[in-house]
């Protein structure tokens, strides 16, 4: 499973760049989100894409898989400690414990 470190870099108030490297930003992808996000922001754009991605508000085939992908997006990066071992580890196929999705 290859998997690159990626950095995001965001601007801050004095004009310096600050970078935050992650192992995987699928779920940052997911949520179209910087890896540098608030909790707000993280919250913001889960409630957005739920909304228009949930089973009963859109017909797409592909819509629930979707759904499912932002929710699992966001059950980890809305808990800090997940969110945090996300950045140093990312998502491993056999880490069952990231995500509680019935």
């Amino acid at each position: 499973h290859y998997e690159t470190q990626q950095k995001q870099q965001r601007q801050t108030l004095s004009g310096k760049t600050s970078t935050t490297k992650v192992k995987e930003s699928t779920y940052y992808d997911v949520l179209d989100v910087d890896t540098n996000a608030s909790q707000a922001q993280i919250k913001r754009a889960y409630y957005k894409a739920a909304k228009n991605l949930h089973p009963d508000k859109n017909p797409d085939a592909d819509s629930a898989e979707r759904f499912r992908e932002v929710s699992v997006a966001y059950q980890v990066l809305s808990d800090e400690k997940k969110r945090a071992r996300y950045n140093r580890q990312g998502a491993s196929e056999s880490d069952g414990d990231f995500i509680d999705i019935d």
